[in-house]
């Protein structure tokens, strides 16, 4: 709105790290801005990708084991008693 450079606006807005804002500096002195976002989407896209790698490896163990949890607990709610039911009968 002021008419400042995107590369002020985005280090004065405090929403980005210092190092995009240098990013974008720079693409704005060589005349290359897009550029410089392409290569930012690639970094960041591949940064996300990475993070979500690592939570997906960190959480399959844990549902692993809530899955086995809740199978063991049916088990117990309503097999063993359906089976000590059907043995007091005979």
């Amino acid at each position: 709105r002021k008419g400042s450079a995107l590369s002020t606006a985005c280090s004065s807005s405090g929403a980005f790290k210092p190092y995009v804002s240098q990013w974008i500096a720079v693409g704005e002195r060589t005349g290359h801005v897009a550029d410089v976002f392409s290569q930012l989407r690639v970094y960041y896209q591949a940064l996300t990708e990475k993070r979500t790698k690592s939570f997906i490896q960190l959480i399959e163990p844990a549902m692993t084991i809530l899955l086995g949890i809740g199978i063991v607990i049916l088990i117990f709610m309503f097999v063993i008693p359906l089976f000590s039911s059907m043995g007091s009968l005979f």
